[in-house]
This record gives structure tokens, sequence and C-alpha cells, in this order.
């Protein structure tokens, strides 16, 4: 009885489970029958991955048979270059072993080079503390530079320096030095004078001339020559307003005013001067005038021809003369020529 007890409850179990079994696979709209569903999905994915590898066998195949020749000449690139490969891991030791031989010769340059570093290391970082010390001090206004930074009253004064030393250079850069030499025959002395000439000339417009000559007549007039009180200084400030230039200044140790004109584009020059306005001696008690014609050949090289004395018959006389007035620009040019 206790067998067929427990035989029976045996056979409920079973029975409980078959038919749990059973409602599994069969679909219901409980939610039952969730296992028979899952099984048709598998059966249906298997399906597609079925037609889709006999859709793309071909493909398939291709892309196996090229591996498989990629492994096969992987292989025969391996077995030609076997030799270059172990020549090659070999020369690699080599080289690790020579690395490791150079790293032992030169351990003691290595640590002094490290020693080197680390003192380079350290002083740069003395030079950046005093450049820190030095930028702090700038902020805060101490010291030349820094006032020159942070005051703006000693900024705009060193400006202003500054433009007034440019102008200077400019002013000096632009100045024009040229030396003049020329010499005249007079007719009636039978004498020549000679003129030795510094021109100076800071803009287009204005020049300063100094010269120096002989007085002919004095040398006339004495037996014995006395250069020093026969000489005759010049020093003249000229300016010139369009084609006339007015001059005046001292002339041959004397007052006096001068008028140049100018023409054909500065190549002829006509000139009226006037000094010795208290007459030279008793023989010439009228103002000296000197009238002058010039013709430019090359801007330093004239000739000209005048008359002196034309207020004083006593003196009166005619020259001819030739001139040279060169800068630094036109000796540049002659000594190319020469």
């Amino acid at each position: 009885d206790e067998m067929m007890k427990k035989l029976s409850a045996a056979l409920e179990d079973v029975q409980l489970c078959t038919r749990t079994l059973s409602e599994s696979f069969a679909a219901g709209e409980d939610g039952k029958g969730g296992l028979r569903t899952i099984v048709d999905n598998l059966i249906e994915m298997m399906t597609k991955v079925n037609r889709i590898v006999s859709d793309n066998e071909d493909s398939f195949n291709v892309i196996v048979n090229n591996a498989r020749e990629a492994t096969r000449l992987l292989k025969e690139t391996l077995a030609e270059n076997r030799t270059n490969l172990k020549e090659g891991i070999s020369n690699f030791k080599d080289m690790t072993g020579n690395i490791d031989e150079v790293v032992q010769e030169n351990r003691e340059n290595f640590r002094v080079s490290m020693n080197n570093l680390r003192k380079s290391s350290e002083k740069l970082d003395v030079i950046m503390a005093s450049i820190k010390q030095i930028s702090g001090k700038m902020e805060r206004g101490e010291g030349t530079l820094g006032k020159l930074i942070q005051e703006d009253d000693v900024y705009q004064n060193i400006n202003s320096t500054l433009g007034g030393a440019q102008g200077l250079i400019g002013r000096v850069e632009s100045l024009k030095i040229a030396l003049g030499l020329r010499s005249e025959r007079y007719i009636e002395y039978d004498q020549t004078k000679s003129y030795f000439s510094i021109k100076v000339k800071p803009r287009e417009d204005k020049y300063y001339l100094l010269e120096i000559t002989e007085d002919v007549r004095r040398r006339n007039l004495t037996t014995t020559r006395n250069t020093l009180n026969s000489l005759l200084y010049s020093f003249i400030i000229a300016k010139r307003y369009g084609d006339l230039t007015l001059r005046g200044g001292l002339m041959e140790s004397s007052g006096g005013v001068a008028l140049d004109f100018h023409a054909w584009r500065d190549s002829i020059m006509l000139s009226a001067e006037m000094f010795n306005l208290g007459g030279y001696d008793m023989n010439a008690q009228n103002p000296q005038l000197k009238l002058t014609g010039r013709l430019y050949i090359q801007k330093y090289l004239y000739f000209y021809i005048g008359g002196d004395e034309m207020l004083n018959e006593y003196y009166r006389t005619f020259f001819a003369g030739i001139g040279l007035m060169a800068n630094e620009d036109d000796f540049k040019f002659l000594l190319s020529l020469i």
C-alpha cells in the first residue's frame, strides 16, 4: 500500500511535468508555449544562416582560398629568409652587446655628464631666480629700467631725447661739404689770383662759404712779397630764392654783399659782388664791384670771365678763369673716371 501510494504520487508528479512541458511547447494566449516559440525562432534563424551561406558560398570559398594562399606565401617567405632572419637576430644581439660594452666603458663619463647637467640645472635655477627678482623690481618701478617701464615721464623724456638725436643725425647726414679751387688771370695786372674754398651746405637752399686768396694788387705795389700780409679771407652766408641767391658777409677781408642769378638749369650763373665799401685805397675810393659770368661744364667744373673794380678806373681789370668745386660724391665720380 505504501509503495502504491508513493508510485501514485510519483505518477502525479510525472503527469504534472508532462503537462507543463506540453504547455510550454503549445502556444497559448496566457503566455504559455514560450519554449516552443524559442525553438521555432532558432529553426528559422538557422534556416536563414544556411540560406546566406548557400548564397555566398563562392565568396566564402574565395576568402578561404585567399587565406590559405597568404598562409602559404608567409611560410615560403619565412623559409626563404630564415637565414637572413637568423643573421638579423644575431646582429641585433651583437649590437645590444656593443651598446652594453659602450655603456660599461663610458659609465664614468655618463656619471660626470649627469653631474654637470645637474649643476647646470642648479645654475639655471639661480639665473631664473635672479631674473624673477629683477622682473619684480621692474614691476615695482625700482631701478632705471623699472622707472623707464613704469613711469611715463621717463619714457617720454627718453623718446624726446631719441627724437632730437635722430633729427640731429638726419641733419648731419644731409650736410654736404665741398672743396673748391679756382684761378683767374688778370689782364691789366698780368697776375694770376687763386682761391681755395670750403663750402658747407646744410640744405639745398642754403650754404656757408669760406675762402682764402691773395691780394695781387699788394703784390704789385711791393717789391718784396709778404704772403701773410697779402692774404684775403672770406666767410659768406648764402640763401637761395628760386633762381636768385643772396650772399653776404666777409668778402676778401671786408664787408660785402652779392647777388647770383641762375639760368639754363643752373648751367649759367651771373654774379655781382660789392665789397670794400669804403674803397681800397686813395686810388680807389669807391666800393669794389666785381661782375662774373660762369658756365658750368659739369656741376663741379666751370669756366668764367668778368671784370673787377668796375667803379674804380685805377684798378679796373678784366679776367678769365677756371674753377673746381666738388663734394664727396663728385670726388667718387672723378676717381671712377680716373
